[in-house]
Formats: C-alpha cells, sequence, structure tokens
C-alpha cells in the first residue's frame, strides 16, 4: 500500500499547493472564516463526502463513510488566521492588512483535504469512518468548545478518537514529534496603569505611567524564579503619542505559562500584588485582568501509539521523535480530549540545515514539504486505529 500511497499523494499534491497558498493569501479571522470554509467544503463535496456547514457558525465537518463497518475516528484542523501583518514577499502572501495565517492552519487545512482526497480512494478497505472537523476560531477564541456545544462530538458517527496535526518549525522536515502527554496552561493578562499625564518640563505635576510600566515589567521578570516551570511574556504595552506629553495611562498585555492550576492562583496573587504594589508607591493606579486560558492536550497513550505504529510502519523508527516535555503554546484540541481520547502529532517542518521561522512571526509561511509527510501520517494512523495496521496493499 505504501507505493501506492507515495504516488497518489504526488498526483494531489499540486493542487493541494496551490489551494493552500490561496487560503494563505485570503486569511480570515476567527468565526470571519466564510471563504475558507467554502474552499474547503466544496472540495469535501467532490470527494463525495457528507458535508455539514455553518457548524459553530463557521466551522464545517466532513463525514468520509468507509466500506466495512467500525469505530469513527476524527481528524481536525483550524480555519482560523491570527492578527497580524505579514512582512514576507512571497507571491502567495497575505492580501489582507493585519492579518495573515502564521501559524499553519493554511497547512493544516490543506493536510486534512488530501487526507480526504487519499482515503476516499482507499475507502473499499477502511473499517469505519472519518470525521474532518475543520475549526473555527482555535487562537484563543473558543471555537473547540463551541463546536463540541454544537455536537460534533455526540453526532451520528459519534467520534470515539480524534488526531490533531500541527506544524512545528523546531522539529525537522520529515519527522514527528509528541509531547510526554503533561499539560501546559496557557493564560492571558492585561495591565491598565493609570497614572496623571502632563507636560515633561512639569515632572512634579505628573504621575508618569510609562515610568511605573518599567517598573511592573522588572517586576514581572522575576515572577518567573519564583514559580518553577513559569514564563511570563509580554506582548504589547501601549501608552502615549506624543514625545511632548506624558500619558494618563499604560497599557501591557503578556501570557503565562504554567504547569498546573495551584500555581496559577499562586502566580495570579503574587501579579496582582506586585503591580498594585508598584503603582501605589507612586501615586498611580491599576487594573490587572487575568484570563485563565486553554491547557496543551494531554495526550492518550494507547492512541499516541497509534501514530507511533503508523509512523513506522511508513518510515521507520527513525522519523519520529518524543520531545520528552510539553510543547509550548496554546492548542485548542484540549477540550475535544476531555471527552475522547487521542493525540496531537508535531509535524517537523524546517529543512536540514535552514534557520526556522516561528510560529506567529510576520515571515512565516507553512513549508509545502510538509504537505506529503502530513498526509501520509494521518492515513497511517487513520488505519492503524481503524483497520488495525496499514494493509499490505
Amino acid at each position: 500500500m505504501k507505493k501506492t500511497l507515495y504516488s497518489e499523494i504526488d498526483r494531489v499534491l499540486p493542487k493541494l499547493v496551490k489551494m493552500r497558498r490561496d487560503i494563505h493569501a485570503h486569511p480570515e479571522l476567527a468565526f470571519e472564516e466564510v471563504r475558507t470554509a467554502e474552499v474547503a467544503s466544496r472540495y469535501f463535496k467532490t470527494l463525495g463526502l457528507d458535508v455539514n456547514r455553518g457548524v459553530a457558525k463557521t466551522g464545517v465537518v466532513g463525514l468520509l463513510r468507509g466500506s466495512l463497518p467500525g469505530r469513527t475516528l476524527a481528524i481536525r484542523a483550524e480555519l482560523d488566521a491570527v492578527p497580524i501583518q505579514e512582512r514576507s514577499n512571497f507571491s502567495h502572501a497575505s492580501k489582507k492588512a493585519d492579518i495573515m495565517h502564521a501559524c499553519g492552519h493554511d497547512g493544516h487545512l490543506a493536510i486534512s483535504l488530501g487526507t480526504a482526497k487519499i482515503l476516499s480512494l482507499m475507502k473499499d478497505r477502511l473499517r469505519g469512518n472519518v470525521k474532518f472537523i475543520l475549526q473555527p476560531a482555535d487562537e484563543g477564541r473558543g471555537g473547540a468548545k463551541a463546536m463540541i456545544e454544537a455536537g460534533v462530538l455526540q453526532d451520528s458517527p459519534r467520534i470515539e478518537a480524534i488526531l490533531g496535526i500541527h506544524s512545528s518549525p523546531e522539529v525537522p522536515l520529515g519527522k514527528v514529534a509528541l509531547t510526554d502527554g503533561a499539560a501546559v496552561l496557557t493564560d492571558s493578562f492585561q495591565i491598565q496603569i493609570q497614572g496623571r499625564g502632563g507636560h515633561p518640563a512639569f515632572p512634579q505635576t505628573v504621575i508618569d505611567p510609562i515610568f511605573l510600566s518599567a517598573q511592573v515589567i522588572n517586576g514581572l521578570q522575576s515572577l518567573t524564579g519564583r514559580f518553577a516551570s513559569s514564563a511570563v511574556t509580554l506582548s504589547t504595552i501601549q501608552g502615549g503619542s506624543a514625545p511632548n506629553v506624558i500619558p494618563d495611562s499604560v497599557q501591557i498585555k503578556g501570557m503565562i505559562q504554567i504547569e498546573s492550576a495551584g500555581q496559577r492562583d499562586a502566580l495570579r496573587g503574587a501579579m496582582e500584588s506586585l503591580v498594585a504594589g508598584v503603582c501605589g508607591a507612586y501615586g498611580g493606579r491599576c487594573q490587572v485582568d487575568y484570563e485563565a486560558g486553554t491547557p496543551m492536550p494531554r495526550q492518550d497513550a494507547a492512541f499516541a501509539g497509534q501514530i507511533c505504529k503508523g509512523a513506522e510502519a511508513l518510515w521507520g523508527p527513525d522519523h519520529l521523535q518524543n520531545l520528552g516535555h510539553p510543547a509550548p503554546g496554546t492548542e485548542e484540541l484540549s477540550p475535544f480530549l476531555e471527552s475522547v481520547p487521542g493525540a496531537i502529532c508535531l509535524l517537523g517542518t524546517t529543512p536540514a540545515g535552514a534557520e526556522s521561522v516561528p510560529l506567529h512571526s510576520p515571515y512565516f509561511d507553512f513549508n509545502d514539504q510538509a504537505l506529503a509527510p502530513g498526509i501520509q501520517i494521518a492515513v497511517a494512523t487513520t488505519f492503524s486505529y481503524l483497520n488495525g495496521g496499514i494493509p499490505s496493499r
């Protein structure tokens, strides 16, 4: 079967690359993915899948029924882009200001479409069904929860396991990686520092919020030393509009990564005390808004074994890595994993000897060379889970 799989993927790759680049050029934000959903739905229909549009507003579910009875596996991909101004010079660069596919969702979607194509050609050997879940609003907007509430897990045929694939510039091209299954909590915060603006020539009459923000930022960095395996990242700071005006306020936004909910409460309390102490010492006021985020998924060991089994059957053991630690960032596969077993597979995108471009960089672009390995691992995992292994022919 491997020879057939590789040749069929090679046959469909040019079309998938074209579709992926078209999606990249026309990104859409959370719950606005109308065009993206239409492209995916139209392609699913050409393959003969049962298609349900408008799930959780802009989500799509495509159902591929195998010819033989069996279980139902879900393969999930994301539709949304992120609010970043693209700075690359690719011919398929984003045509929309301040919006781009900087997290590989265009590639994940293309992999799902390609997997649907390949499995549709092999459905006479497929024991069970594959439900393709194309989720809106992955980037911190709760799209997974909205789809679950819409019934994607329970609707017939009921999903019994779920696979997620996410591009990873840190993993070499042609390899896949699994995490150690631990959950990392990723929260966000917003700090509003209120001072009293005025003229720089009369500093005795103002309470400078920019000075206060500098003290707060230094203090926040000290929190990582007090809480093991935590990280505080500042992403935006906004305040002021002219060199001769001290502003009234400054706003700071950022993220925190921690390993346990117990640490979350303690770290949040320490942050609020630190900010209040600094601002109060200089006569300022503050407000800290803290939002608990989505943990990285805790993978099911048995299902992760299906990924390993499929990868080894295709490529041998040398192409599979175990990170040995939790993957950083957020991942909305987690809400699905609270209800069904599954795992996320990190797909390598960086060629040997090349410098990796990080996710959420304005210069990021999904590597089209990773499409084939992504489809291969998705198809192999599907047959491992549903059929017990890849057919010999």
